[in-house]
């Protein structure tokens, strides 16, 4: 009776570790994935972070742009400023040479 009582326990005794050994499988499935998890979490933090740096940039480039606008469209703004010399050195050089040819 005994012996019966072995024998019909062994193939439980299989099965209870087969599912020790699935569990096992499982916990290190769960694991890789806690694992990848941290790591695409990771990647969206570093993503986030260049992308507000980026952002940063442009709100950057766009001042100096409104700036450089504004700069152009003033009546006496710095280029324009520069303009008028440029015009007025030419008109100088007209001048200096017809007074030249008249000497």
């Amino acid at each position: 009776m005994s012996d019966t009582i072995i024998k019909s326990a062994q193939p439980a005794k299989q099965n209870g570790g087969g599912k020790a050994t699935a569990i096992r499988t499982q916990e290190k499935a769960v694991e890789e994935k806690i694992r990848r998890l941290k790591l695409y979490v990771g990647t969206l933090g570093s993503i986030n972070e260049k992308w507000l740096e980026k952002q940063k940039n442009v709100q950057k480039r766009k001042q100096k742009e409104d700036k450089y606008g504004d700069m152009v469209d003033d009546d006496k703004g710095l280029l324009n400023l520069i303009n008028d010399g440029q015009e007025a050195i030419i008109t100088l050089d007209m001048y200096k040479d017809e007074f030249e040819v008249a000497v």
